[in-house]
C-alpha cells in the first residue's frame, strides 16, 4: 500500500562506547479501552474518544446488483429470463461511482463508511483524501457449515485481506461476518444441522480470526469486531468469554427511534463496547397493504425517525455512562435490487413492496429499497452515472453530526497505570479548561467510598457545584444542576479523599493534554478539605472527572414554523398550479431560507410562498411536499403538506383518498 500507519521511533543510547540507533516500533492509532474507543491519528501520544457518525456505504448502480462476479447489471429479457452481464467489476472499484459519492459523505459531516463486503485500494485511499474512516467489512457466506466444512479457504482469504489493508491510515477496524447467527444451518443440500452446534463453531472460527489478526498486526492492531442481527446470541452462545479476541459488538438494531430497551439487555449480556452498527428507516409510507404502490414518499416522517434514533443513541454512549461508541445511518443510496434480491429483473425497477416479518417503520411496513439517506435518479438514456439526490433525512443527519456528544475528559483518556487504596488527607483532581462555551452536568470519580467532589472556578475560587458519589473503584457519576462553564476559563474538579479509598495514576504522559474539547492543565492537591491550586504535570491525584456537554452557538434559537404549508386550491387538478405558503419566525430575527422537496412535480420560485407545478397523473395521487427552513447558523426546522393532484377531467369530491 502507498500508506503506512507505522511511526518509528528513533533511539540513541550510550553505554560506554556502546552506541544504537534506529530502534523501530509499531504504534496503535486505534484501541479500546474499557467500553470507549480511543483514537491517536495523528500519534502524538494523546488518545482521545472516538465518537463513530456513520454510514452504511453502497455504490451498486439502479438496475444492478452486487454477486460473486462482482456488480452484475440487468440488461433485458429473453422471453420470459432476464438477462445480465456481470464485468467483473467489483463494489467499491469504480472511481467514478466513488468521486461522487465521498464528497457528499464527507459534507454530511460523518467521520466514519462501514462497508458490507471487502474495501478497495480505490474506497480506501478516497477516504483517506476526505478524512474519513473506514470499517472494513468482511462478508462470510450464510451457506456455510461450520462444523464440518473446510474453512481454511476462508481463513487464508480474510487473513490476506488484513495483510493487504493493516497499514492503511483509513482503517478504524475490521468487520468479521454479517449476522450470520440468523442463518446456520441454511446449507444447500438441507442437510440435518444442530444449531446450537453451530453457533459453537461459528462463534469460534471469528474468534480465531480475530485472534490471528492481531498476530499479524502486532501491537499497532485495529480493533476487530463481529456484526449481529439485534443482539442476536450475544452473551448466550456468544459470552464475552468465548469472544475474549473479539473487541466490539456490532449490532444492527431496528426497534423504532427508542430503541424499546436494546441496551439494557445488552448492557446485562456483554460489558464490550457496542456500535449500533446498522439503523435507520425507509421514506415510502404504504397507505394500502394491498397496493403499496399507491403510498406516498414521506421524508419528514424517514428524517424524523432516524433524527430521534440517533438522539436516543447518544443518549447510551460513554458520555452518559452507556457503552455505545456510535452508529451507522444505512445506507448511503437506495438499493434497487433489495426486494427480490439478485438474479431478478427487479433490479431495474424502485420497487415500493414491503417485507413481511421485519422491522417497521412509521407506517408499519417496511420498504427495503427506500431506506437510503439519498436517492438515486437513473442516468438520461441510460448512459453514464445515476444523479445522488439527498433526501431531508440526509440533511437532518448532516445537522445532528455537527454536534458534540456529553465527554468526560479524564476517564475518556483512557486506562493509566492506577494505585488503589490510598490514604491521603488530601483534596485532589486536577484542573482543566473548556476550548468552547458548555455545560457540567455530573461530577465523578473512581476510588472507594462515598465521597464528595467539587468544582470551582479556578480564578475567582468560587465553589460551582458540589456532589455525593459513591464508587467501588470503578467510574460512577452523580447529577448536580447544570453549569455554564466558558471557553478559555479555567476550572477545577477535585474531591476530598478524607484519608482512605484514593486512587492515583501515574507513569502518564505530560499534561496539558486535549481530551475532546477539554484542555486539562494538570492534576492538583492541597491537604486536607482546601481548594487545590497547585498543578502537577506527570501525575493525576484523586481520579476525579466532569460530564461536559459543548454547546454550539448557545445563543442561538431554532427556527419557528408558526402554520404548516397549505396547499391552494385542494385537491389540486393536474392541469393547474397549486401555490404553497408557511409561515415560520426566527426569534434571533435570522435571515430565513426555505428548501422545498418533492417528489413528483416541481416547485417555482422561492421563499415562503411557492408554486407547485403537478405531474400528469391518470388517477388521484397523493403528494407530499416538505419544506425546509434554515436560519443560517446550523439551526433548521421543517415541515410537511400532504395533498390529492386529481386528473383534469376528475370528480372532485370522490377522490377516495384521506390526507391525515
Amino acid at each position: 500500500m502507498s500508506h503506512s500507519i507505522r511511526r518509528t521511533v528513533s533511539v540513541v543510547c550510550t553505554l560506554g562506547i556502546l552506541m544504537c540507533s534506529g530502534l523501530s516500533q509499531a504504534y496503535q492509532t486505534v484501541k479500546v479501552q474499557g467500553q470507549q474507543l480511543m483514537t491517536d491519528f495523528d500519534q502524538d501520544g494523546t488518545y482521545t474518544p472516538f465518537l463513530v457518525k456513520g454510514v452504511g456505504y453502497n455504490a451498486i448502480p439502479t438496475g444492478a446488483f452486487p454477486s460473486e462476479y462482482g456488480i452484475c447489471r440487468y440488461t433485458g429479457m429473453e422471453g420470459e429470463k432476464p438477462q445480465f452481464e456481470c464485468p467483473g467489476i467489483k463494489e467499491y472499484e469504480d472511481t467514478a461511482i466513488l468521486d461522487r459519492d465521498f464528497p457528499y459523505i464527507k459534507a454530511m459531516n460523518a467521520n466514519t463508511v462501514r462497508t458490507w463486503g471487502k474495501v478497495t485500494p480505490q474506497l480506501m485511499d478516497k477516504a483517506q483524501d476526505f478524512g474519513l474512516k473506514v470499517i472494513a467489512g468482511y462478508w462470510l457466506e450464510h451457506n456455510i457449515d461450520f462444523v464440518k466444512d473446510d474453512l481454511k479457504g476462508v481463513e487464508k482469504d480474510f487473513l490476506q485481506y488484513v495483510q493487504d489493508y493493516k497499514d492503511h491510515p483509513a482503517l478504524l477496524m475490521w468487520v468479521i461476518g454479517y449476522q450470520n447467527e440468523t442463518d446456520l444451518c441454511h446449507f444447500q443440500g438441507g442437510h440435518k444441522c444442530d444449531r446450537v452446534e453451530q453457533a459453537k463453531a461459528y462463534y469460534a472460527f471469528i474468534n480465531h480470526l480475530a485472534r490471528q489478526v492481531k498476530m499479524i498486526e502486532g501491537e499497532s492492531h485495529h480493533p476487530v469486531m463481529m456484526i449481529s442481527s439485534d443482539l442476536g446470541d450475544i452473551g448466550q452462545i456468544a459470552s464475552d468469554e468465548k469472544l475474549n479476541y473479539i473487541d466490539i459488538h456490532g449490532c444492527n438494531v431496528y426497534r423504532g427511534p427508542n430503541f424499546s430497551n436494546f441496551f439494557e439487555l445488552y448492557g446485562n449480556r456483554s460489558s464490550k463496547p457496542l456500535l449500533i452498527s446498522e439503523f435507520g428507516s425507509d421514506a415510502w409510507f404504504v397507505l394500502d397493504g394491498q397496493k403499496p404502490h399507491k403510498g406516498v414518499e414521506r421524508q419528514d416522517l424517514q428524517a424524523s425517525f432516524i433524527a430521534e434514533e440517533w438522539d436516543t443513541l447518544l443518549k447510551n454512549t460513554g458520555g452518559y455512562g452507556g457503552p455505545a461508541i456510535g452508529g451507522i445511518v444505512s445506507p448511503f443510496t437506495d438499493s434497487w435490487w433489495q426486494y427480490k434480491g439478485e438474479w431478478s429483473a427487479t433490479a431495474a425497477e424502485h420497487d415500493t413492496n414491503y417485507t413481511v416479518g421485519f422491522y417497521t417503520g412509521p407506517d408499519g411496513f417496511t420498504n427495503p429499497e427506500w431506506f437510503g439517506l439519498t436517492a438515486l435518479q437513473p442516468p438520461e438514456k441510460g448512459a453514464g452515472l445515476d444523479k445522488v439526490v439527498p433526501r431531508l433525512a440526509y440533511t437532518v443527519m448532516q445537522h445532528k453530526f455537527t454536534g458534540h456528544p456529553p465527554q468526560r475528559p479524564w476517564q475518556g483518556a483512557g486506562n493509566n497505570k492506577i494505585r488503589y487504596g490510598v490514604a491521603w488527607n488530601y483534596t485532589a483532581g486536577y484542573h482543566f479548561t473548556p476550548l468552547q462555551d458548555g455545560r457540567v452536568t455530573q461530577l465523578g470519580g473512581l476510588f472507594e467510598g462515598a465521597k464528595t467532589v467539587r468544582l470551582w472556578n479556578k480564578n475567582t475560587g468560587n465553589l460551582l457545584a458540589q456532589a455525593e458519589v459513591d464508587s467501588k473503584n470503578e467510574w460512577i457519576y452523580a447529577d448536580v444542576t447544570p453549569v455554564a462553564v466558558k471557553a478559555d476559563e479555567t476550572y477545577t474538579v477535585a474531591v476530598y479523599i478524607d484519608g482512605t479509598g484514593g486512587s492515583h495514576a501515574y507513569d502518564i504522559a505530560a499534561f496539558p493534554r486535549t481530551c475532546g474539547d477539554v484542555r486539562i492543565e494538570g492534576s492538583t492537591f492541597s491537604y486536607g478539605r482546601s481548594r487545590p491550586v497547585t498543578v502537577v504535570a506527570h501525575q493525576m491525584y484523586g481520579q476525579v472527572d466532569v460530564n461536559f456537554v459543548p454547546q454550539k452557538d448557545k445563543g442561538n434559537h431554532a427556527p419557528l414554523i408558526k402554520q404548516a404549508p397549505l396547499i391552494r386550491p385542494h385537491p389540486l387538478p393536474a392541469n393547474k398550479k397549486g401555490m404553497i405558503e408557511v409561515k415560520a419566525e426566527d426569534q434571533d430575527n435570522d435571515p430565513l431560507t426555505y428548501t422545498w422537496i418533492v417528489s413528483a412535480g416541481s416547485i417555482e420560485g422561492e421563499g415562503p410562498k411557492v408554486m407547485y407545478i403537478p405531474p400528469e397523473v391518470r388517477e388521484t395521487t397523493l403528494q407530499n411536499v416538505v419544506v425546509l427552513v434554515r436560519d443560517g447558523r446550523g439551526d433548521m426546522a421543517y415541515s410537511n403538506v400532504l395533498f390529492e393532484i386529481v386528473p383534469a377531467d376528475s370528480d372532485r369530491k370522490n377522490t377516495g383518498w384521506s390526507t391525515k
